[in-house]
Parts: C-alpha cells; sequence; structure tokens
C-alpha cells in the first residue's frame, strides 16, 4: 500500500475515532401542537423495573401530564383547565415509602396579588390532596416569570418541597423606572398530607443539587437589576450565586460564590456543568457564565466536593456561542470524571480534574435536556416544534486524550517574577495590530482588575501589574489567573501566585 495512502487512513482513523457520535431513539408527540412543555423527566413510578417518561405541558389555561412507554406511545393523559388567572409552571413526581405524589406549581392572580400556588396530588388516584399559598408580590408589581423547579427533600424525617422561582418586578419612582429579576427558594412542608408554606431563601432559585454523601444542599441563584430615566444614562447591575444550605432546621445558608458586576461588567448565563453526576464525592461540581463587559469572557469553574476551594479555573473554550444549552456527566475513554456540554451546533468535553478540554466538534444535535435513566444510560432531547427527538450515544466515548487536547495560540503570556511581591510583570507578543484586554481572574472565577485595554501594534509588549485590584486594594495571597483577549476573542491564560 502507498505511504500516502496509509497516512491519509490513519488520518481519517483518528477522525472517525474522535468524533462523538449520536443515534436517533424514538419520539414523543404532543397531544396538542400548541403545548409549550415545562419539563420532561424519567421516573419508574410503578416500581416494574423499566422508567416511563413524564411531561408537563401547557397551553393557554389548559395544562396536562403525559406518560410515554421507552417506545415513545402514549400511556396516559391527565389533563386540567384552570381559570384565566391560574397558570402552570412546573411539576414532578415524588415517592416516599409506599406512597407516591405528583406536585404542581402554580401563579394565581387574585384579590391584587400573585401567589406561588403548590398542589399535591395521589399519583395513582390523581386526587388533590392538598394545596398552599404564599403572596409573592403584588399584582402589578411583581409576579412569576418561570420556576425552575421542585425538588422534594427529606429534612429531620420531614418532606420538605423546595420550589425555585424566578421575579420579575417593574416600579416607577417619579420619572424612575427599576426592573428587577431574581431567584427565590420558597419551601413547603408536608406532613400528616397537610402542607404547609415555611420560609424563602434568596438568591437560591436558580437551581438545586443533592447528593448521597454530601452535608449540603447546592443551590445557585441570579439577580439582576435595571433602572432607566428620560434623559439619563442607563444603569445595569448582576449578580450570580452559589449557597449551600444544611439539612438540618431551620437551614443556615453558606455562600460559596458571589460574582457581581454593573453596566460594564456583570455575569450572565449561569449554567451547571457537572448535571447527571453520579460520583460527585470524586468529581466536584462545575459550573459556567459569562462575563458580560467590552468583550465577553466565558468561565468554567470546578470546586471541590466540599467546596473548601475551587479546583481549578479556566477561560479557554473553542465553543462560539456564549451560552450552554445543556451538559453532562459523561464517561470517556471509560473513565467517569468529564463533562460534555452543548452551544447551538457545537459541544465540548472537559476534563473534570484539570479542566483540560481533550475535545471540541461540530454537533449533529443540539438538545435543550440530557437526563440519565435509571441503567444509567443518557438520553439527549432535541425539540421538533410538535414533538420531541430523543437520541442516546452511539457507542461509548473513546477520544485520545493526549493528541487531541485543544491547542491554543502561544502569544508568550508570561509573567516574572512568579510568584511575585509585591508586582509582576506580565509579557505576551501580538503578531499584528489588535485590540487587546488583559485581565486578572481569582480562582473563584471574579474578575480583579484590567490592565490594559486597547488598540496595540505588533510586536512584545510589557505591562506591569502592582498586585492590586481595581479598586487599588492590594489583593489577598493566592493563585490567579491572567487573560489575553485578542479582538473579542479569549486566546491564552497563565496562573500566577501573590505571596504576602
Amino acid at each position: 500500500m502507498d505511504i500516502k495512502m496509509v497516512f491519509l487512513l490513519l488520518i481519517l482513523t483518528s477522525i472517525l475515532f474522535s468524533q462523538v457520535n449520536f443515534d436517533y431513539d424514538f419520539s414523543i408527540y404532543k397531544s396538542n401542537p400548541e403545548d409549550d412543555i415545562v419539563r420532561i423527566w424519567f421516573d419508574d413510578v410503578d416500581d416494574n423495573g423499566e422508567d416511563e417518561i413524564y411531561a408537563g405541558y401547557r397551553y393557554s389555561n389548559e395544562w396536562r401530564i403525559i406518560t410515554y412507554d421507552l417506545m415513545g406511545e402514549i400511556v396516559s393523559i391527565f389533563d386540567n383547565y384552570e381559570s384565566d388567572d391560574k397558570t402552570f409552571y412546573n411539576c414532578t413526581t415524588y415517592k416516599i415509602l409506599n406512597s407516591t405524589y405528583f406536585i404542581t406549581a402554580f401563579q394565581i392572580s387574585e384579590s391584587n396579588h400573585n401567589y406561588l400556588d403548590i398542589e399535591i396530588y395521589d399519583f395513582n388516584t390523581l386526587d388533590l390532596i392538598d394545596t398552599e399559598s404564599v403572596i409573592i408580590g403584588s399584582f402589578q408589581n411583581k409576579h412569576i416569570s418561570d420556576i425552575n423547579y421542585i425538588t422534594p427533600t427529606i429534612i429531620q424525617d420531614d418532606l420538605i418541597i423546595n420550589v425555585g422561582i424566578l421575579t420579575f418586578s417593574h416600579t416607577i419612582s417619579g420619572e424612575q423606572s427599576i426592573t428587577i429579576y431574581e431567584t427565590e427558594l420558597r419551601k413547603f412542608q408536608f406532613e400528616n398530607e397537610i402542607l404547609t408554606y415555611v420560609e424563602v431563601k434568596d438568591d437560591c432559585g436558580n437551581s438545586l443539587n443533592q447528593y448521597d454523601g454530601f452535608e449540603y444542599l447546592i443551590t445557585t441563584g441570579t439577580y439582576s437589576y435595571s433602572s432607566w430615566v428620560p434623559g439619563h444614562d442607563y444603569y445595569y447591575g448582576a449578580d450570580i450565586f452559589i449557597r449551600l444550605l444544611t439539612y438540618e432546621y431551620p437551614q443556615d445558608i453558606i455562600e460559596i460564590l458571589h460574582v457581581w458586576g454593573d453596566y460594564n461588567y456583570s455575569p450572565t448565563n449561569l449554567a451547571i456543568l457537572s448535571n447527571n453526576n453520579e460520583n460527585y464525592l470524586e468529581n466536584g461540581f462545575a459550573i459556567f457564565y459569562r462575563q458580560l463587559s467590552n468583550v465577553g469572557t466565558s468561565c468554567f469553574l470546578n470546586y471541590y466536593p466540599d467546596f473548601s476551594d475551587s479546583l481549578w479555573f479556566s477561560v479557554d473554550s473553542e465553543i462560539i456561542d456564549n451560552k450552554i444549552y445543556a451538559s453532562t456527566c459523561v464517561t470517556v475513554n471509560d473513565e467517569d470524571h468529564y463533562i460534555m456540554y452543548f452551544s447551538e451546533d457545537q459541544l465540548e468535553l472537559r476534563d473534570m480534574t484539570d479542566g483540560q478540554i481533550v475535545h471540541y466538534q461540530d454537533s449533529s444535535i443540539s438538545p435543550f435536556s440530557i437526563l440519565r435513566k435509571s441503567d444509567g444510560e443518557l438520553v439527549f432531547i432535541t425539540d421538533q416544534d410538535t414533538y420531541y427527538n430523543l437520541h442516546v450515544l452511539s457507542e461509548e466515548i473513546q477520544v485520545d486524550t493526549y493528541s487531541n487536547l485543544v491547542p491554543f495560540n502561544n502569544y508568550g503570556l508570561e509573567n516574572y517574577p512568579n510568584p511575585f511581591n509585591p508586582s509582576t510583570t506580565i509579557l505576551f507578543s501580538l503578531p499584528e495590530i489588535s485590540t487587546i484586554y488583559l485581565s486578572i481572574y481569582n480562582i473563584r472565577g471574579q474578575k480583579i482588575n484590567t490592565l490594559s485595554s486597547g488598540l496595540l501594534n505588533s510586536g512584545n509588549h510589557s505591562i506591569l501589574w502592582d498586585g492590586k485590584d481595581q479598586f487599588g486594594n492590594e489583593i489577598d495571597s493566592g493563585l490567579y489567573l491572567l487573560n489575553l483577549n485578542i479582538n473579542g476573542q479569549s486566546v491564552q491564560s497563565k496562573k500566577c501566585m501573590f505571596l504576602k
């Protein structure tokens, strides 16, 4: 065989070997083409050893729960109709001892107020057991924009139903118009078939995760604020949070991460990367968020399982979109410490132990949800307007994690001395005239300073950093990340150490 042909075959084999491929499995259809899905999940409610698929839909003042088998056939439909002042937002099932419950969440607008309404049904008979409502705000000023999760949890032998909500409020004070989006955790207790409202936890309503062997509930939250006065500047600010909640009642809050910013610099698009994490005590907790400033920066961050510190922080990525649409933990080369996440048309694989990107590619699917069945198989769900396609991996993911390490351009980003105190000189080179931003992040993923921004000529450059943040305060001892952004693209990062 010609040596060129052998070389070509080796290249083709490497390409095929390193592709993540998906197979179409089956589709599930809406009973009404106009339905909007609010949640889809797997559960083995009847304990027959095989999952069923449950999907909650809403359309106008109708809502329905459809059960499908694993071929996509409709098994049952539970329809309900509500008054125009009641909106269906989320639902779930929960089994405890010999009982199975169906839990729903609504917004009710009446008596000049908006309420969060929780209803619990007997799953087998669909008889309503109890309902409880709590005021969210006045009818005109504050209402529910979305309900992100319903997560039942056993706390001190009580069934606690945690409901994460996104609220929207708009007020006018004189000429000033103020808009606020914020997330809250609303907590309900279900005891002796009586549902009771307990309390609210601010900035915990974006997501809630619980893992066997870990002593806290892990929550994330978001907050954004904007104000505008005609003829004056528009102001915008945003915050993201990671907070731990104790299982003991009353629950204490431990704040792990708080990234904030204003109009010129704000975090957005917060997403959990380590979904479907069956090895949390080894892999930790990974998130993504986007820093908006003069240029946007994609931030990837993984914490140790006990949240004592961050395991790694990275701003490197090959995906070109600024939003993560779905993500999951995956097994790569028979090792279970990887995450896979999707932008609109691309996917990327990253090692959770060190943050290294091991593979990226254009993706044949763009899932909005990734679920794990009871047997461990991952299911990737895509929206096709009147129905949903369910896909599975064609084969186990096998990539050459050495030859496929993502190569980033080398702009000679270095600093000396390193470690340093009190200052360090940062070096880099540009092949052509470019618009650059040289930023400093702490290990928690928070930008603490921008040392240089603007147009620079080609050639070698050096910038002195005095070890201070953007407010002129001396930084704490620890690890920091230098990030070089050229023409709107993050191109190279470098770790440095400040020692007092």
